[in-house]
């Protein structure tokens, strides 16, 4: 993906900042199994607001179509072309999710596992940027108040650097990409990757049972040993 300044301006600065992603058992052993991040289409996402414009920017390009002398018809006209379009991107551009937060709080071990049993990789910005190339965007994501602001709308990726302000709390930083050439829209990419280089630590959940610690930590001995785990 060929950035432009357009785009640029949006990427990390921070390449030192640490990243972590929470992740159940199965998406880890597929992580090692398979030696790639795992990358979905936005059209996955619970959030259906993903890579769509705020309310706000609806109603001032409604405000300026009827300006312009656009009846009834052509105004939902309008607003289907642009369901149609915001739907399309959903299922061609992918991306993985990370958080800034310093430390996990339950409501993220809740919301992105269905298990105790689960646990979450550790990395930084550079080790990661390094590990995948120069083919993705990362991204801190901003929060908006989507009846109030707006999103610049220079490049069709942009919808997908903000959130709504009710998911401030995850202080996301994403790693945007277009789908995989050749690839039937609405295809997850996998982006092949050094574990040994980019995963820098293991933490479990909270109640995570002394079973699961024990299995993880001797499949992260054998395959990972460069790996910290790390304990509360």
């Amino acid at each position: 993906m060929a950035l432009s300044h357009t785009l640029s301006i949006y990427e990390v600065r921070d390449f030192s900042l640490p990243l972590t992603r929470v992740m159940s058992f199965s998406k880890f052993n597929d992580l090692i199994e398979s030696q790639s991040l795992y990358f979905s289409p936005a059209s996955h996402f619970d959030d259906k607001l993903e890579g769509n414009y705020t309310n706000r920017d609806h109603k001032k390009s409604e405000e300026q179509l009827i300006s312009c002398g656009f009846n009834a018809s052509a105004l939902q006209m309008s607003a289907n072309a642009k369901m149609l379009i915001a739907d399309h991107n959903q299922q061609a551009v992918v991306i993985s999710c990370w958080t800034m937060a310093s430390e996990l709080s339950i409501r993220m071990w809740d919301t992105y596992t269905s298990s105790e049993d689960s646990l979450a990789i550790q990395t930084t910005v550079e080790k990661l940027k390094d590990a995948l190339g120069s083919d993705f965007l990362f991204i801190p994501v901003r929060y908006l108040d989507f009846d109030r602001d707006e999103i610049p709308q220079t490049h069709s990726l942009e919808p997908f650097f903000f959130k709504q302000q009710t998911y401030s709390w995850e202080k996301e930083l994403r790693i945007v990409a277009e789908m995989e050439a050749g690839k039937r829209i609405g295809s997850p990419r996998k982006a092949r990757v050094s574990l040994e280089y980019f995963i820098t630590g293991i933490k479990f959940h909270p109640k995570a049972s002394t079973d699961f610690i024990t299995n993880v930590k001797n499949l992260v001995k054998d395959k990972i040993p460069t790996a910290d785990i790390i304990s509360d």
